[in-house]
């Protein structure tokens, strides 16, 4: 069970990352969960552009960060 954040600031956190990157008007098209791992997964997307965003409970830190 998530603790430290709920999905609206992993969204936050995310959306950041993603402006910071150069995307800016990124939607948000899926969040979730992962008990076993203790981590958000957030994937957005920005025209034909999908960023997938993992962000750690505990610290809310983005521990991975990738495009298709």
């Amino acid at each position: 069970m998530a603790t430290e954040m709920d999905m609206r600031e992993a969204v936050r956190i995310a959306r950041a990352m993603a402006e910071e990157a150069g995307y800016t008007d990124s939607t948000t098209s899926d969040v979730h969960y992962d008990e076993d791992d203790g981590v958000y997964e957030v994937e957005l997307e920005n025209d034909d552009t999908v960023i997938k965003v993992t962000i750690e409970d505990e610290f809310g830190k983005v521990i991975e960060f990738t495009t298709d």
